[in-house]
């Protein structure tokens, strides 16, 4: 660990404190516990982030291509977003040297990558954010100098990897009902809702710039539940006779691929042989919903949140 090493009792000479940015920098860890980097309005009582973030802009693709010997160049196959590397330089202050290493340690036990992913926060001057889940990598492993540390301060350049390159936007819920109730279900056509069948189409907007996989619920009754992007031609079918108590839940988000009745049961087999969990496009979307074997207490509900190529 980087020791603060003696001085006199003036404050350093070292980064000066920067002008009030719009951005702000906080990181979650693992277990809740936030921190903010980005202390502008009395930097000497924590950390600011200096010039020299890197990492926020597009990520980095890799290319899957073939070669022919009847043509020149290649054809290209694929494209895929790699994993992110983030790099934030953070100046880290106190008042005192002692409590400028209580910070320290407190960020350091934050840090921690063996507890699992922390998240990294980007939020503007408007209220707008986007969020990224990442680990820590590097910055903390001890190097010190005179320009690096001082009585009751010190500089890293922190580094993160994000396993998904894509940052979060706002997280959205939409619910549908049969017949009216609390949320709201808006056929595009003047179609007649009866309390035994749900049938319609809506339009879901996707205000994020990358796809984005969403999380249907489906409160009973109701015996069948097709649900499809029309706009890409992509669709389901969950068939199974749920009750007024039943919730089946279908998790289309990537790594996880989850259906499960009440929170236990596995519905799986219940989506056919080739089910495709599809994602909401960037822009408008056009979804047809059909539920049969339903009631006024029936409904659907669609979460889903917006996912972005930059931090800004």
């Amino acid at each position: 660990m980087p020791l603060l090493v003696g001085g006199s009792n003036t404050l350093p000479s070292g980064p000066g404190i920067p002008d009030v940015r719009a951005t702000t920098v906080t990181w979650t860890s693992s277990s809740g516990r936030i921190t903010s980097l980005s202390d502008f309005d009395d930097p000497r009582s924590g950390a600011f982030v200096m010039p020299g973030v890197a990492g926020t802009g597009l990520p980095d693709y890799a290319f899957y291509s073939d070669q022919s010997p009847a043509f020149d160049g290649s054809v290209v196959r694929g494209v895929r977003a790699g994993q992110r590397q983030i790099t934030i330089p953070l100046h880290l202050w106190g008042p005192d040297s002692p409590s400028c290493l209580a910070r320290y340690h407190r960020l350091v036990q934050d840090l921690n990558p063996a507890y699992g992913p922390g998240t990294l926060t980007f939020a503007e001057s408007d209220g707008s954010a986007r969020r990224i889940s990442a680990y820590y990598m590097d910055g903390l492993t001890g190097q010190e100098d005179d320009d690096r540390t001082g009585r009751h301060w010190m500089t890293a350049v922190l580094v993160f990897m994000a396993p998904s390159p894509y940052w979060l936007g706002d997280d959205k819920t939409l619910t549908f009902h049969v017949g009216g109730g609390s949320g709201t279900f808006l056929p595009l056509l003047p179609l007649r809702v009866r309390d035994s069948q749900v049938l319609g189409a809506v339009k879901i907007l996707n205000l994020g710039e990358v796809d984005t996989y969403p999380v249907w619920t489906i409160k009973g009754p109701a015996t069948t539940a097709t649900i499809t992007n029309t706009t890409t031609g992509e669709s389901f079918v969950l068939t199974r006779t749920l009750t007024s108590s039943d919730t089946a839940v279908i998790d289309t988000r990537e790594g996880i691929k989850d259906v499960r009745l009440n929170g236990s049961t596995n519905l799986w087999p219940n989506l056919g042989s080739s089910p495709v969990l599809w994602p909401l496009r960037p822009g408008s979307n056009d979804v047809g919903l059909t539920v049969t074997g339903t009631s006024t207490a029936s409904s659907v509900q669609l979460t889903y949140t917006s996912r972005y190529l930059t931090a800004f």
